[in-house]
């Protein structure tokens, strides 16, 4: 699940602490008008508030103006923030962010 905030504009994604799920940011609207992802450079997690607790990222895949990963772990309440930094196909360093909130629902 996804949405956007809007007070700071950035993604929010959603997860509870016990899924391993992929998650999707798309960057469309941070793209040149035809241009998509050709690779992801990196796409990592660090915690915002309030604790300590980590969100491990594997397998980051590129499609289309699209940028998905296998998300797990996450403590629950906490929120983690998402930076991710791709190369695009016009030859652009794109760097994007988003957030991630935990939560047991």
């Amino acid at each position: 699940m996804s949405y956007t905030d809007p007070d700071t504009g950035l993604l929010v994604l959603t997860k509870q602490p016990y899924e391993e799920r992929v998650l999707e940011i798309d960057l469309v609207d941070v793209l040149a008008s035809g241009d998509t992802v050709a690779s992801v450079t990196s796409l990592a997690a660090a915690v915002v508030s309030p604790g300590t607790g980590t969100v491990t990222i594997t397998s980051p895949v590129a499609s289309g103006t699209k940028v998905q990963g296998k998300f797990a772990d996450g403590t629950d309440d906490e929120n983690y923030r998402i930076k991710l930094r791709v190369v695009t196909t016009n030859g652009d360093l794109i760097e994007g962010d988003a957030m991630l909130y935990v939560r047991d629902l």
